[in-house]
Formats: C-alpha cells, sequence, structure tokens
C-alpha cells in the first residue's frame, strides 16, 4: 500500500520534498499551494496530484507536511484542524515553530514531527533534523525519518536543540555560500579571469568537504596539514586571528540562533518572521 503525502506549500522546501519523494517508490504525492498557478504548475512538473484546498489534501494523505512560512502556520492548522485525525503524521518544517505550539492550535492528541532541513535539499544533498512531539510513537519518527531520506541524511535530536540546528545546518549553506564569494572576489582582485576564480573557488570548497568526509579526520588536523609553518597559509591565519575572524563567526551563529528564539508562536497569534 502506497503512503499518501501531503506537502503543503510549494516553495523552495515544499518543492525539493514532493519531488524527491514523488520518485520514491510507495509515495503516492499530494500538493497545495495558496498559489493556485505555482499548484498547478508543480503538479504537471512533478506528475503529483493538486488538492482543491488544505482540507481535501488532509483527508486525502496519511503524511501531511507543512512547508510554509512560519507566519502562516497557525492559519494553515486552523483550515486543517477539523480534518486532522489520530491516524495522520504532522510534520512541519517552519523555523522556531515547536510542536507544543501546533498541538495547542490543534487541540488533538495526533502525532506531530517537527523537522529541519537544509538548502541542499534542492539537489538531495542535505540533512534534516528531526524530534518527535508528546504523541508520536517510534513508528511515527521512522516514518518522517524515511519520508527526510529523500532529500539527503537524517539525525534525530531532542526538541530543545531545533533552534542550534537551525542556527547550524539551517543557516550553515548560507555562512559557506559566503566564503565561497570572498574567494572568488579575492581571485578577482588578484588578477584571475571571472571564470578561472570561480571554478578555483568551488572546486577547492567540492574537494576540501569530500576530503573531510571520506577520510573522517577532524577538520582541525586537517588545516593543520594545509598551513605550513612559515607558508602562505599560516600568514593568511595569522590576520584572520589578529583580527577576531573566530569570535566573529561564533557571535553570528549565537545570534542566529537567538533569533529562532524571537519566533513565538502560540493559539491565537502569529509567529514572528
Amino acid at each position: 500500500m502506497k503512503k499518501r503525502v501531503g506537502i503543503i506549500g510549494c516553495g523552495n522546501m515544499g518543492t525539493a520534498i514532493l519531488k524527491a519523494v514523488a520518485k520514491s517508490p510507495g509515495h503516492q504525492v499530494t500538493s497545495y499551494d495558496i498559489d493556485k498557478k505555482r499548484l498547478k504548475d508543480t503538479a504537471k512538473k512533478y506528475k503529483i496530484k493538486a488538492a482543491k484546498d488544505i482540507p481535501d489534501l488532509v483527508k486525502k494523505c496519511d503524511i501531511i507536511v507543512l512547508a510554509v512560512k512560519p507566519k502562516d502556520i497557525e492559519e494553515v492548522l486552523s483550515g486543517a484542524r477539523y480534518d486532522i485525525n489520530t491516524s495522520k503524521i504532522l510534520i512541519s518544517v517552519a523555523a522556531g515553530v515547536t510542536t507544543a505550539s501546533i498541538e495547542s492550535v490543534v487541540q488533538k492528541k495526533i502525532a506531530i514531527v517537527r523537522a529541519m532541513p537544509n538548502m541542499p535539499a534542492l539537489i538531495q544533498a542535505g540533512i534534516s533534523a528531526v524530534c518527535r512531539g508528546r504523541f508520536a510513537s517510534d513508528k511515527d519518527l521512522s516514518a518522517a525519518k524515511e519520508l527526510f531520506k529523500n532529500i539527503g541524511e537524517v539525525v534525530e535530536v531532542e526538541e530543545d536543540a531545533m533552534n542550534a540546528v537551525t542556527a547550524i545546518s539551517g543557516s550553515g549553506p548560507a555562512y559557506f555560500f559566503f566564503l565561497v564569494e570572498i574567494l572568488i572576489k579575492m581571485g578577482r582582485e588578484l588578477g584571475l579571469k571571472d571564470g578561472v576564480a570561480a571554478k578555483l573557488a568551488v572546486e577547492t570548497i567540492l574537494g576540501s568537504a569530500r576530503l573531510l568526509k571520506e577520510t573522517g579526520e577532524s577538520p582541525e588536523a586537517l588545516r593543520s596539514r594545509v598551513t605550513s609553518k612559515g607558508g602562505t597559509t599560516e600568514a593568511a591565519f595569522k590576520i584572520f586571528l589578529k583580527n577576531g575572524l573566530e569570535e566573529i563567526i561564533k557571535n553570528g551563529i549565537r545570534e542566529g540562533a537567538k533569533h529562532v528564539h524571537t519566533l513565538k508562536f502560540f493559539s491565537g497569534g502569529r509567529p514572528g518572521n
């Protein structure tokens, strides 16, 4: 029997999930988006079903993924709560919205799983962290893990760790892209042609990531192997350390994690932006 999966929200993450799950054997995917053109185009492109509204999707699906912005969660849930029953699994990928908050709106003892995937999910190379709500069983959590394995690796955490997950792997791709931006800019400044600077930066990052994963060595150990005493890399690191680069990055990540706490959500209110 096919698992009936419903995706509410056809933005970047919702589309990444639905297109990967649609390719996976044993899944039947239905989607819904408030933008009717986007919904129609997405359904046609990935050969999935389009629901006429949220209650229609909820009735037809066993697993419902809320892939909408935090500020829209309560409105979506309010429209779906009468059709959600205890046989269904509700999965939210909205940053900062707790399982308890969702329970307070749904007002039923249903299985809720909170997930935090990241941008590489767009090419099925992401990593997602998942945690369970009060009424989610081991079987429910396993079903959620299997779903998110379609877009990359999956780890399980306690819910109080989800803000840290958001700051590290959720925001992490942006930090990575920023470093690549700098490498390309400096390549140009040092006289490289645009295409050469970009290729050198991107391939260096890709190769370094593979080396880190495949050797199993720590980043500190690999960094020390590149940083020869008296060499160019050491000279660069002296400037990084002198200007407090490590603390700047740490403080930025701390601020990001703290900002997740400001995304308050409760029945009768709206989460922040």
